[in-house]
């Protein structure tokens, strides 16, 4: 696992979160955080920009930036998530971000934190703080678990999941 402060510079981060962090970005709500969750009262907006090899948003320039700085040989899923602040630091629960025919894949992920809170993304033995502007690079079958945040009102991240070459 990699971890990169200050990604992106200021300069171009700064119109990446403002965009998302508007009220006229397009979210979607999403009843459920990840497959088989247990807890029926954790939700999230989402915002596909990649998936089943075609662009799906026509807002991927927010999302260029972070793509330009990556090794990509060929993305497989691009989506930002939005979590909103809980009385407690909700674990989303342990997963792979990205399966195909119930498999989990051999590739690179990636999160980019758009937003600083206190709501932590976990590996079974570390965590990485979510910090406006940081990358986190590790490999899809490196398990992770999202949390909540308590002292934002809103938690945004960018998953990257790609090959390299």
């Amino acid at each position: 696992m990699q971890v990169f402060d200050n990604f992106l510079p200021e300069n171009e981060f700064r119109p990446v979160q403002q965009a998302f962090l508007s009220e006229d970005f397009p979210w979607f709500y999403n009843p459920r955080v990840i497959a088989g969750q247990t807890n029926p009262n954790l939700y999230q907006m989402c915002h596909s920009f990649y998936m089943n090899w075609e662009w799906q948003s026509q807002y991927r320039n927010l999302v260029a930036p972070v793509l330009n700085r990556l090794d990509i040989l060929n993305p497989l899923r691009i989506k930002a998530n939005l979590t909103f602040k809980m009385d407690d630091n909700y674990e989303s629960g342990w997963h792979h971000d990205y399966e195909a025919a119930g498999k989990i894949q051999d590739h690179n992920t990636a999160i980019f934190y758009v937003t600083t809170s206190n709501g932590p993304t976990l590996f079974e033995d570390s965590k990485v703080e979510c910090v406006e502007n940081r990358l986190v690079l590790f490999k899809n079958k490196d398990k992770h678990c999202g949390t909540y945040a308590t002292d934002a009102k809103e938690r945004v991240v960018i998953n990257f999941n790609f090959l390299s070459p």
